[in-house]
C-alpha cells in the first residue's frame, strides 16, 4: 500500500513526481509530489506553504478520479488544518466516506485514525476510543508495524486525556519501540513527549524531564518546529510541577514563538495558558490578563485548542487570571467550562472512564472544585 513517508521527504524527490506530469501524462506522480512537498513544509512550520500543495493534490486526484490519494489529500488537509475545530472534522469524515467508498481498508483505518483523534478534541470520548482501538487491531493484523505505531500514539494520548496515565505510558512506550525500528524521529519525538506527559502526571517529575529533553533534542536534529515547540511545552508542564515559574516561562515563550510558525489560534493556546500560569505565580497580573484575553478572544471566534493542547487546563487558567483581576467575567467562563466538562463526561463509554476523567485528570479534579466553591459562596451569600 502506497502511503506517505511520516518522515520529511527529500525535496528532490518531491520536484522529480512534479516534473513527471507534463513528460508522461500521469497525474498520480505529480500528485504524490505535491503531497510531499507539503509535508515538508508541514514539519518544517510553514503551513501556508503546506495547504498549498495539498489543495493542488487533491485537485489533481480529483480531477482524474484517483479516489485513494483524494482521501489521501484531504487527510493531510485536515491534519495541517489552522482552525481544527472547524476544518478538520469536515476533511476526515469525506476522506472517510472515499475510503470507505472505495474499499480500501488500509486507508480507512489510516483516515479513522485521525477522525477518531479529532472526536477526542471534541469530547466525543466513547467513539474516539473505540476508532482507536479498531484501527490498532486492524494495523497489527496486517503487520503494518510503522502505522500502528502512530494509532497507538492518538490511544496513548485517549489515555491521557482521560486520566488513564499508567495505560498511556505503557502505549507509548510501543510507540518508542515502533519509532527506534523504523528510525523515525518524528514518531520518537511524539512518543517521548507523550510518555513525558503521562510520567508527569504519575508524579515522576525526573523521568518526565528527561523525556522531554530528548523529544526537543530529536525534533531539533530532524527540524520538526511543531515536535520542538510541543516538546518546550513538556518541559513547562515539568517547571509548572516543580514550582519555578520563571522556567516555565521560558520554556512556554520558546513554544510560543515555534507553534504561532504554524499558524492556527487552537495550536498557540497551550502555550498561552502557561505563560499566563506563569506570569500570574511571578505576580505580573497585566501580562497574565494579556495572555487570557488573547486565549479568550480565541474562543469568542470560534477556535478551539488542538487535542494536545489539554483544554480544561486552558480553561480553568483563564479563569484563575480573570478571577484574580476581579473580572466579572470569570464566573461565565466558570460555568461554561463546568458545563462542557460534564458534557465531555457523559460521552465517556462507561463509568470508570467518566469517574477518571473527572477525578484522575488534575485540571478537571481542580474545576469541579472550583465550580463547587464557587456554589457554596453562592449560597452563603443568599
Amino acid at each position: 500500500m502506497d502511503s506517505l513517508p511520516r518522515v520529511c521527504p527529500v525535496r528532490s524527490q518531491s520536484t522529480s513526481c512534479l516534473a513527471k506530469i507534463p513528460a508522461d501524462g500521469n497525474i498520480r506522480p505529480g500528485q504524490w509530489g505535491h503531497l510531499r512537498w507539503g509535508h515538508a513544509h508541514y514539519h518544517q512550520g510553514d503551513t501556508s506553504a503546506a495547504q498549498s500543495h495539498f489543495a493542488k493534490a487533491l485537485a489533481l486526484a480529483r480531477g482524474s478520479g484517483l479516489h485513494d490519494l483524494e482521501a489521501q489529500a484531504l487527510s493531510w488537509l485536515a491534519e495541517s488544518a489552522l482552525d481544527p475545530a472547524q476544518e478538520q472534522k469536515s476533511y476526515w469524515e469525506t476522506a472517510l466516506a472515499i475510503a470507505q467508498e472505495t474499499g480500501d481498508r488500509w486507508n480507512e483505518c489510516d483516515v479513522l485514525t485521525g477522525l477518531s483523534s479529532s472526536r477526542l478534541g471534541a469530547g466525543d470520548l466513547a467513539r474516539a476510543r473505540t476508532g482507536l482501538e479498531q484501527c490498532v487491531l486492524h494495523f497489527r493484523q496486517i503487520g503494518d508495524r510503522r502505522t500502528e505505531g502512530y494509532s497507538l500514539l492518538y490511544l496513548a494520548r485517549y489515555c491521557e486525556a482521560v486520566g488513564d496515565y499508567a495505560r498511556s505510558r505503557s502505549y507509548s512506550d510501543q510507540v518508542l519501540s515502533v519509532a527506534d525500528e523504523f528510525e523515525d524521529p518524528y514518531l520518537m519525538a511524539l512518543g517521548l513527549s507523550c510518555r513525558a506527559d503521562a510520567t508527569l502526571a504519575l508524579g515522576e517529575a525526573t523521568a518526565a524531564q528527561q523525556d522531554a529533553e530528548r523529544s526537543l533534542e530529536v525534533a531539533c536534529k530532524a527540524g520538526n518546529v511543531e515536535r520542538q515547540g510541543r516538546a518546550h511545552m513538556g518541559l513547562g508542564s515539568v517547571y509548572r510541577w516543580l514550582g519555578d515559574p520563571a522556567a516555565t516561562h521560558d520554556h512556554y515563550a520558546q513554544a510560543l514563538q515555534l507553534l504561532r510558525q504554524l499558524g492556527g489560534p487552537g495550536r498557540s493556546m497551550a502555550a498561552l495558558a502557561g505563560l499566563a500560569w506563569a506570569e500570574l505565580a511571578l505576580g505580573r497580573l497585566r501580562e497574565a490578563q494579556g495572555h487570557a484575553a488573547e486565549i479568550l478572544a480565541h474562543l469568542d471566534g470560534g477556535y478551539r485548542p488542538d487535542v494536545t493542547g489539554r483544554p480544561f487546563s486552558i480553561y480553568l487558567t483563564c479563569y484563575q487570571v480573570l478571577s484574580a483581576a476581579g473580572d466579572p467575567r470569570a464566573a461565565e467562563i466558570l460555568t461554561w467550562t463546568h458545563s462542557l466538562l460534564q458534557e465531555w463526561a457523559d460521552n465517556a463509554p462507561d463509568e470508570e472512564t467518566r469517574r477518571s476523567f473527572l477525578e484522575d485528570v488534575a485540571e478537571n479534579r481542580a474545576l469541579v472544585r472550583e465550580w463547587q466553591l464557587a456554589r457554596q459562596g453562592e449560597a452563603g451569600e443568599g
